[in-house]
């Protein structure tokens, strides 16, 4: 079993108190990453033929994965595995992922402890324009050996997908609340969602 620091068992306290499973937050958030990362690198000329999404096609395509995404979260890893990796796929697809995506990242870095390393990990890892870097020479950039990279680039997953959770569980309730999406969800009523980047190391 991977070795789990004080800082991962305090991010993966954070995953449980939301009701979530730390194992599918990761698994399903470094998917998600992979996938896009090899999507954005990948050129393919059909990409851009593609048909311009409206703004309500957008606004639905946005709520309707929002919606799925909460609930699969939510969801048995064992039993559920295809289903989510199959949302992923999807959801790489969506053309405004990207902006969500880096401001989500902008949110790791001002996580109170080491938010800066995550995000600097997360985005020279799957965000760079230039090759992605490979766990060697992310642990030569930040300066750290190579088994403490392998720690600290799951603790950033690991809160990265909390923050997309928080996020998208933050926009459907204000939409609930709004009128705009009917509560009928699975597993009933999202969390209220502290702003995580509050909270302090101790």
């Amino acid at each position: 079993m991977p070795r789990r620091t004080t800082l991962e068992q305090r991010i993966d306290f954070y995953i449980k108190s939301f009701g979530l499973d730390p194992s599918v937050v990761l698994e399903m958030t470094r998917t998600m990453l992979e996938e896009y990362k090899d999507r954005r690198n990948a050129l393919n000329p059909l990409l851009s033929q593609l048909p311009q999404m409206t703004d309500e096609e957008i606004r639905k395509n946005k709520q309707e994965l929002r919606r799925e995404f909460l609930k699969l979260m939510r969801k048995d890893k064992k039993k559920h595995e295809e289903k989510q990796r199959t949302f992923v796929y999807k959801a790489v697809r969506a053309p405004w992922l990207w902006d969500k995506l880096l401001l989500l990242l902008d949110m790791v870095a001002d996580f109170s402890y080491k938010g800066d390393l995550y995000k600097k990990i997360l985005y020279c890892a799957y965000f760079t324009e230039d090759d992605p870097m490979t766990n060697e020479q992310l642990a030569d950039e930040v300066d750290v050996s190579d088994d403490v990279i392998d720690y600290r680039k799951r603790e950033a997953i690991k809160l990265f997908g909390l923050f997309i959770w928080s996020y998208a569980s933050r926009r459907e309730q204000e939409d609930i609340i709004a009128g705009i999406v009917d509560n009928n969800t699975d597993d009933g009523d999202c969390d209220d969602n502290e702003e995580l980047y509050e909270c302090e190391e101790g």
